[in-house]
């Protein structure tokens, strides 16, 4: 009696091993790309994605939010602090250069400027950004 319920004990693990296994992969077929059609949508799903450390969709998110208020000098700016952080430094700096006289967040923005100042060797150019 004991055998018998061990193994039917050991084919239902089994079983179930097998089924858990495959929920993964089920669950990636199924799955629809989420649609963004507004404004808050994006900021959000850009907001959470860089929250999760994921700047690649916070920057594809960010860049749809920008669609919608292209004037949202916040949004720029956590544009280009991601794209710094992703190391995609070339494409930060056309917002950099947005928002060098913005008061609010030119901080970021000039530091940037300065960086890209010193790679191109003009120190002086560099010395006026900080």
């Amino acid at each position: 009696m004991r055998q018998g319920r061990a193994r039917w004990l050991t084919r239902l693990a089994i079983v179930t091993g097998m089924a858990i296994s495959a929920l993964p992969a089920y669950a990636k077929q199924t799955t629809e790309p989420v649609k963004i059609t507004s404004f808050s949508g994006a900021y959000l799903a850009a907001r959470i994605a860089e929250g999760d450390n994921d700047l690649d969709s916070a920057i594809a998110y960010y860049k749809q939010a920008l669609a919608f208020d292209p004037s949202d000098t916040g949004l720029q700016q956590s544009l280009m602090l991601s794209l710094i952080a992703q190391g995609r430094f070339d494409e930060s700096l056309v917002y950099a250069d947005k928002l060098k006289e913005v008061p609010d967040v030119e901080r970021f923005s000039r530091l940037a400027l300065a960086v890209d100042s010193f790679h191109k060797k003009d120190f002086t150019k560099a010395q006026y950004w900080l």
